[in-house]
């Protein structure tokens, strides 16, 4: 499966505003596109874009697209840059995939050969649909899958077994 994101009705805030680079800033903004996005789409999330027409970030994580095994980041004076952003730099770098910042449009999502978030809670996540229309053949691609091993490797634990544990621990919590 993976996330479908939708651009959200607004936008990210103006960045000579408040940097998106602090952490301390306003946020009300990503929750209220969030929620004006599943009121269209209850199982999506808001991709925001910024003042210029590029995406961003969504509510709780970084965006990714892939092109020609390339990964290609919004530009880090657009985004909130953390840990997991720090991460896939990293293992790009020891996987031999070329990593850029650049604006990212939203033909080029839809031209994208893979899209993905990262994220602390969740470290990973593929993107397979944008608005309406599949990315690639809407499943995860090779890239994600090579990221995902690599991460799950650097830290000692099988990302995907882990969240379908806890997954599972929840829904029998819900159940009880």
């Amino acid at each position: 499966t993976g996330q479908h994101l939708m651009r959200a009705a607004g936008q990210q805030l103006n960045a000579s505003i408040f940097d998106p680079r602090v952490k301390s800033r306003s946020r009300i903004h990503l929750y209220r596109a969030d929620r004006l996005v599943r009121q269209i789409e209850p199982q999506a999330s808001a991709l925001l874009f910024d003042e210029t027409g590029f995406g961003s970030e969504t509510i709780i994580g970084n965006f990714y697209l892939v092109k020609d095994n390339m990964i290609i980041s919004p530009r880090p004076e657009h985004v909130l840059g953390g840990i997991s952003q720090q991460m896939v730099v990293r293992l790009a770098k020891q996987l031999g995939l070329r990593y850029e910042e650049a604006d990212i449009s939203a033909n080029a999502i839809l031209a994208a050969d893979e899209a993905l978030t990262s994220s602390t809670g969740y470290c990973l996540m593929p993107v397979t649909r944008f608005e309406e229309s599949l990315i690639s053949s809407g499943v995860p691609g090779p890239v994600f899958t090579r990221l995902l091993s690599a991460w799950s490797e650097a830290v000692g634990v099988d990302i995907v077994t882990q969240a379908l544990q806890v997954g599972e621990a929840r829904r029998k919590a819900l159940s009880s």
